[in-house]
């Protein structure tokens, strides 16, 4: 707990090379809020020097914590957050992952939805969540058909036994991202040791999970309780999502323009 009683409030993230950028708009956005709710982030990257300018000149000094690791591009850097969570955030009273590539919408109402938090909450992936009885096009529902057939369950699923990350086929059901979970940080931090564990042995056996942490995740999903959310904390524009109250926005980043020229030690 902080010195005033509240429920302290960490958010982790990685920005290696120019995702810092990313991060830098994400932070940007919401700098109000971030002072206002005393959110504390704690940021793995390469770009110390760029980031810590950044956090001083939006006041954001007692906010940001910047942990040094090595120049990691993706899938290398997203794939250290387990370890990182479990080893570095031990001073929260929650714990939210969070992209550096997402938008958040409504601060206060994520803010609430961790403090409510009793278990790990995990949120259902925008590109495989259905139930919302909108209609597809008949190409969506031929492709969609042929996918399930294919594959057990709409899901971006690890399918080689020999991972970890192997989700069996009969449980393959809901898909959750990869982008934003939350809970107690002991939850989160068991979540995070167990998912680390798991990848560290598929490297040592030169396996990379399909989707990376992304599919360990999925696959503690299978055989832990936790708490779903729906796609509105992870939100994008699919035909088959209805307008919902976006509480978090993943960006698309193929049409996000990076100015690479402002890092002067861009690798």
């Amino acid at each position: 707990m902080l010195s005033n009683g509240l429920p302290k409030i960490g958010f982790f993230t990685i920005a290696t090379n120019h995702y810092v950028l990313m991060l830098e708009a994400q932070l940007r956005a919401i700098s109000d809020q971030v002072r206002e709710l005393d959110w504390q982030y704690v940021v793995a990257t390469d770009q110390v020097e760029h980031l810590a300018q950044f956090t001083r000149d939006n006041q954001l000094d007692d906010h940001v914590r910047v942990l040094k690791c090595p120049p990691y591009k993706f899938p290398l850097a997203s794939m250290l957050r387990f370890k990182y969570i479990s080893e570095q955030m031990t001073e929260f009273d929650f714990i939210c992952y969070l992209d550096c590539d997402m938008e958040i919408e409504n601060s206060h109402a994520l803010h609430v939805a961790i403090l409510k938090s009793t278990s790990v909450n995990l949120v259902r992936h925008p590109g495989w969540s259905r139930g919302f009885g909108l209609k597809l096009s008949p190409k969506e529902r031929l492709a969609e058909s042929y996918f399930r057939l294919r594959k057990g369950g709409l899901g971006s699923w690890e399918s080689r036994r020999k991972s970890f990350a192997w989700v069996p086929r009969r449980k393959r059901r809901d898909y959750y991202a990869g982008g934003i979970f939350f809970g107690p940080t002991e939850e989160i931090r068991r979540l995070s040791k167990i998912c680390d564990a798991w990848m560290d042995a598929d490297l040592r056996a030169g396996i990379v999970a399909s989707v990376h942490d992304e599919s360990y995740l999925n696959r503690w999903a299978t055989l832990n309780k936790f708490t779903p959310l729906g796609p509105e904390y992870c939100y994008s524009n699919f035909s088959w999502l209805p307008d919902l109250d976006v509480v978090v926005r993943a960006l698309d980043k193929r049409s996000m323009r990076i100015p690479l020229g402002e890092i002067s030690n861009q690798k």
